[in-house]
């Protein structure tokens, strides 16, 4: 599961209950693009749909804004929202995970 279908799960988890745990997530992705994440708990189950082109808006561990489109594209965001493709190398999250970046596109 990629870390933009994590946090729409998360978010929509937090959002329905304040404790939820997760005996299975299941996630299909279309050829075009569309992802259904299923999550099944004690509680129920939920399924988020998310559409080609749907983006992920967080920061790095300097705060500097970064955008992860759902194609892997990855993009600085400056304060007057204008961006640019991220620069190649490691970049580190505000929670701790790292992302590589080459060419602007985030690589496994």
């Amino acid at each position: 599961m990629n870390k933009i279908s994590f946090l729409l799960v998360a978010a929509s988890l937090i959002a329905a209950s304040s404790t939820c745990v997760a005996d299975e997530i299941t996630q299909v992705t279309t050829p075009q693009g569309n992802v259904t994440t299923t999550v099944q708990s004690a509680t129920g189950t939920t399924t988020i749909n998310s559409s080609a082109g749907q983006s992920m808006v967080t920061r790095s561990k300097d705060g500097t804004k970064i955008e992860m489109d759902s194609d892997n594209s990855v993009y600085t965001v400056y304060p007057d929202g204008s961006r640019v493709a991220a620069p190649n190398g490691v970049n580190t999250l505000m929670d701790g995970e790292t992302i590589t970046v080459k060419d602007g596109k985030r690589i496994p």
